[in-house]
């Protein structure tokens, strides 16, 4: 709520919307503008668009461009809400279950108490201000709240495709759009697709166990991606186009793999800490020297990604849920781990925003378990 009482940033913010005066008008030439301009290194139509109806309504007034972020920021929450009570409702259904009470699939009040917190966790992180706060930033919440309406569209798709062909030809081309539109507001969901697959193992269960992964129905999980990995393809690809016509990227010749590797093990480790404990947060973390980087950084960082990797795996029959939430934590980071490094910096707390949510339906779970066993502790005693 503070954020609607902002301003204007001078980083970003001035070039991309005070300075910059194409976007104000929503006509032919505009719109062709909008989507083929890599300005600022970004390719944004949609961002743009929204830009354009915000002008429309508040001119230079910041109140308004900070109430849209809001507004999206509480849309995008309220959905995950409604996918982290469908996950978990899910998980509980099959042979291979998360580790909480067993009612929980058939009582509502523990499954709308873990969603709950999940939802809550999620939107009031102190690593959400960024995306939220920063006008220029209005492609992540954006982005990132049409990217979760593609996966609520998913689940619906997994669940209705054997009961009704119509139903499921309707969940599945929602799906595709709300990717498209996701991608055209910022390339961030690029690897989605893959995020689904890791959901048709756990908890869809469409792949793996006794299904197998490339037998029989198995086959048709992976078609079905087909056309969604295109369009993320083409958005990682367009992406990178954008950077490079604004000489964003760093070449290799002056920025190494073995330094990027270094970066990418030090931002597995960044976030996952900063959520847990996000303190001296801040606008920049500049990339550090070579030394350094590839120094005690990548010493402190390499163990902790290779121990929970290998712990994830490990314990992947276990606990399958904390194997998927890692797998898409890592898959939906690695767009800006390093590999196409734009800009000076090292990692950025925006960069959270979508990869953190599997750990937000973790810990929800989790004060749903607590809950429930004090519960029982008092009724033991009582």
């Amino acid at each position: 709520m503070p954020a609607l009482t902002g301003s204007f940033v001078d980083w970003d913010d001035r070039d991309l919307l005070l300075l910059n005066t194409r976007y104000r008008t929503l006509d032919a030439e505009s719109l062709r503008w909008m989507f083929t301009t890599s300005y600022t290194g970004h390719f944004q139509p949609l961002t743009w668009l929204s830009y354009t109806f915000d002008w429309a309504i508040w001119k230079r007034e910041s109140f308004g461009y900070h109430l849209t972020n809001l507004v999206l920021h509480a849309g995008a929450a309220l959905t995950f809400y409604f996918v982290a009570r469908t996950l978990i409702v899910v998980a509980r259904s099959g042979k291979d279950a998360l580790p909480i009470d067993g009612r929980i699939a058939s009582q509502s009040g523990p499954v709308v108490l873990a969603a709950s917190f999940a939802a809550v966790l999620f939107a009031t992180h102190p690593l959400r201000v960024e995306s939220v706060a920063w006008i220029a930033e209005r492609r992540d919440v954006l982005s990132g709240f049409i990217s979760l309406l593609a996966v609520a569209c998913y689940l619906r798709y997994a669940k209705v495709r054997t009961r009704s062909r119509r139903a499921a030809i309707v969940a599945y081309l929602a799906t595709f759009g709300f990717l498209a539109l996701s991608l055209l507001a910022k390339a961030t969901a690029a690897t989605l697709p893959v995020v689904l697959l890791i959901l048709d193992v756990y908890p869809l269960r469409r792949l793996g166990g006794s299904r197998g992964l490339w037998r029989g129905a198995a086959r048709g999980v992976w078609i079905e991606k087909l056309p969604l990995a295109a369009l993320g393809l083409a958005a990682g690809v367009r992406a990178i186009v954008a950077q490079a016509q604004q000489d964003a990227l760093y070449p290799l010749a002056e920025y190494d793999l073995p330094a990027r590797l270094a970066q990418a093990c030090y931002g597995v480790t960044f976030y996952l800490w900063k959520t847990l404990w996000p303190s001296a947060l801040g606008p920049l973390y500049q990339l550090p020297p070579r030394s350094v980087l590839f120094g005690a950084m990548l010493w402190r960082s390499l163990p902790i990604v290779a121990g929970l990797t290998l712990l994830s795996v490990v314990l992947r029959r276990r606990i399958p849920a904390l194997t998927a939430a890692f797998a898409a934590y890592v898959v939906l980071l690695a767009p800006v781990l390093g590999f196409a490094q734009s800009g000076p910096q090292l990692v950025a707390d925006r960069y959270s925003y979508l990869p953190c949510l599997g750990f937000a339906v973790l810990a929800g779970v989790g004060i749903a378990w607590v809950i429930g066993r004090l519960g029982r502790i008092r009724s033991a005693r009582g």
